[in-house]
Formats: structure tokens, sequence, C-alpha cells
């Protein structure tokens, strides 16, 4: 009878190791969908570090969006690098973060119809770049390989002070234009988006 008790316990034992081993096992890769700002809609991937305890990741987003506005085409791409600091003591990389980025916004704009004196249908294009350095508080929260991540942050950006439209006519001709940067600028600071993935 002491026998079998005893092969229970030891049983049980093993067993219940078993479970906080493969509770701490944690699945370093990430990869979802987000949608928000300044990002729109796009993909995400995170890399968890096992060497920093579960407590760092590595994450990149990219984004591109085309829209046509009949005569004028706006194209936005968004991509972004950075790090995410989870505040969790229980190293599963869930729960509260910290997170920095550094992220590059690119506008293009394409005219077309564009006249000039006895030119038509010129074609013209305007490129933006704004670089940003983000500071971001997140909470990535879910079951079993699905996870849901909310985030809120600020975006410390470099603006420039104007943008050339560059016109090509059939002609051959072309023309530069210098115009100011005129986008309200607060519209680049925010960050909020909201990200659904699963975890593997």
């Amino acid at each position: 009878m002491k026998k079998h008790i005893t092969k229970i316990i030891l049983t049980t034992i093993i067993c219940i190791g078993a479970f906080n081993a493969q509770a701490q096992d944690v699945r370093p890769f990430r990869i979802g969908l987000k949608v928000g700002l300044p990002i729109y809609i796009g993909g995400t991937i995170e890399y968890v570090l096992p060497s920093e305890k579960n407590r760092v990741g590595i994450v990149a987003d990219f984004s591109s969006l085309l829209i046509d506005g009949g005569t004028r085409n706006y194209n936005y791409t968004y991509w972004s690098l950075g790090t995410n600091i989870y505040l969790n003591k229980e190293s599963i990389a869930r729960g509260p973060y910290l997170g920095v980025s550094y992220a590059n916004l690119h506008f293009m704009v394409n005219y077309v119809g564009i006249t000039s004196g006895t030119n038509i249908n010129g074609t013209g294009a305007v490129k933006v770049n704004v670089p940003q350095v983000q500071l971001r508080f997140g909470i990535k929260t879910g079951k079993g390989a699905f996870f849901l991540q909310p985030e809120i942050g600020y975006g410390i950006s470099s603006f420039p002070s104007n943008n050339t439209l560059n016109v090509t006519y059939p002609n051959g001709q072309t023309l530069n234009v210098i115009q100011p940067f005129d986008v309200p600028r607060n519209a680049f600071t925010l960050i909020m988006n909201v990200t659904l993935g699963v975890i593997f």
C-alpha cells in the first residue's frame, strides 16, 4: 500500500513540475494585424529574446496604403523597428510593456493632367519622408495562441520645412515647384492602435 502511495505522490510531483515547465516555455514568435495610427492598417511581427528571461521583444511593423483620387493618387508607406520591454515578472512576455521604436512615414502624391501655358497633361509627384522616434505603452493579453494588444504612445518627428512638386510634360519640359509643408503636424504625433495576432 505504501509503495502505491509513494508512486502516486511521485507521479503527481512529476506532473506538476512538467506543467510548470511547460507554462514557462514561452513561444517567441508573434505575428498580427495592426490597425490604428500612424500605421493605419498593416502587419506586425515580434521575436521575444529568451536570453533576457522572455521580457524583451524585437518588433517590426509595416504598412502600405494606396488611394486613387482620380487626378491625384496617394501612396503611404510606413515601417518601424524597435523593442518591447515587458513589465510582467512572471517572464511570460505578456501583460503591460514599454516600447521604443524608430519609424519612417513616407508619403507620395502623384498628379495627372497638370497644365502650364501651352503644355497640357503633365504628370507630377511630391515625396515626403517623416522620420520618427516612438515612445509606446501597451498591454498584450489573451489566452493560448491568440492575443489582443492595445497600444498608445507619442511620436517625436522630424518635419521638412517644404516639399518639391516635380512636373514632367509630354514635350520633355520639366517644372519644379517648392511649396511649404503645411500638413497639420499633430496628425503625426499620436500613436494609437490595436493588434490581433497569434503566437507560435
